[in-house]
């Protein structure tokens, strides 16, 4: 309602590993009365777009809170409390980024810094 009230289109995207066929017929039969279309695009570009983004649980979540968007989340989500400054502290706490030379051998400060950040979140 909030779409066609302010005479905005709205897109839609399946999820790549989508599956379900009775979900997607059932979606596919929602688009003709509520209005919105169903397209392949690439997600990026759709969210770059977009003036609000709902999504359920994904990863997209990330793209979306880091470019600001207006999000709602259709179910309960992992990443419905952060906003962009929380964000970029948990990927820098909780992820880590590896190097390793042209063998492909992990470097000593690289596996420094796991053990140090195991010892962290042991205690």
């Amino acid at each position: 309602d909030e779409a066609k009230n302010r005479k905005i289109m709205v897109y839609a995207k399946f999820h790549p590993s989508e599956i379900d066929k009775l979900f997607i017929t059932s979606i596919n039969e929602l688009k003709d009365k509520n209005h919105f279309m169903i397209v392949d695009n690439d997600s990026d570009e759709l969210i770059e777009q977009a003036i609000k983004v709902y999504l359920f649980n994904t990863s997209l979540a990330i793209s979306c809170i880091l470019k600001e968007k207006d999000i709602s989340f259709l179910s309960k989500s992992f990443f419905d409390k952060f906003d962009k400054d929380g964000l970029i502290n948990y990927l820098e706490f909780y992820l880590l980024q590896l190097q390793s030379d042209r063998r492909g051998y992990f470097l000593g400060t690289s596996v420094e810094r796991i053990f140090k950040r195991l010892e962290i979140t042991q205690n």
